[in-house]
């Protein structure tokens, strides 16, 4: 037998996120693992190539391209990837064209 709560006495905040909008960490410490969307936008925000930022993280292509998958690295990597991010601050942002569409 299920129950089915009402749709006022849910909890409000379960009821007004879907599954889409639950935030993932940037780096999750227990698995290694990066968020590779939001690691790969902040390589290009602040003006890299993946390849460009290896060379200056001091991290192997092969290591980067693991943490961009959401795969596991160790923590030294992490600690690399972390420590370039530090040498370059965002881009600014592109002000908008007063005629653009």
């Amino acid at each position: 037998m299920s129950v089915r709560l009402e749709p006022d006495r849910r909890r409000p905040e379960l009821a007004s996120r879907c599954a889409t909008q639950i935030e993932k960490p940037f780096w999750n410490p227990r698995s290694g693992a990066f968020d590779g969307a939001q690691l790969r936008r902040a390589i290009v925000l602040r003006g890299w190539t993946v390849r460009e930022f290896a060379v200056v993280s001091n991290v192997s292509l092969a290591c980067l391209y693991r943490a961009l998958g959401d795969y596991g690295v160790t923590d030294d990597t992490a600690t690399k990837i972390f420590n370039g991010l530090r040498k370059r601050q965002l881009l600014p942002p592109i002000p908008e064209l007063p005629n653009a569409r």
